[in-house]
């Protein structure tokens, strides 16, 4: 840190608190700064399919089908069966991470 007196002379007993202080803010804002320029650069994109509702504007994956191509709106899935989804993104990615919700009895 630099060691640039204050404008406003500060007494001594209140010096160490002010540069304690001075060492947190600058914390807080670096830490801030980096992980605005993380979440920039590396943003997470999250999709969902909600079997309930197939035909909502909220749902972002779209045509749920198996590899014969027979729609899976209903999300019943036969045993070993393969659901296969599209979802619309520009570029590609490295890593995709997957989250399935199974009702109760299922």
């Amino acid at each position: 840190m630099y060691s640039i007196k204050p404008i406003i002379p500060i007494p001594e007993q209140w010096y160490r608190h002010y540069q304690r202080a001075r060492v947190i803010l600058f914390s807080i804002i670096l830490a801030l700064t980096s992980v605005f320029i993380v979440h920039t650069l590396f943003p997470t994109l999250t999709f969902s399919f909600n079997f309930k509702t197939p035909s909502s504007s909220k749902n972002n994956l779209v045509n749920p089908h198996s590899p014969d191509n027979t729609l899976r709106t209903n999300g019943k899935i036969e045993t070993d069966g393969t659901l296969i989804i599209n979802a619309g993104v520009v570029g590609s990615f490295s890593t995709a991470r997957t989250t399935v919700t199974l009702e109760k009895q299922s």
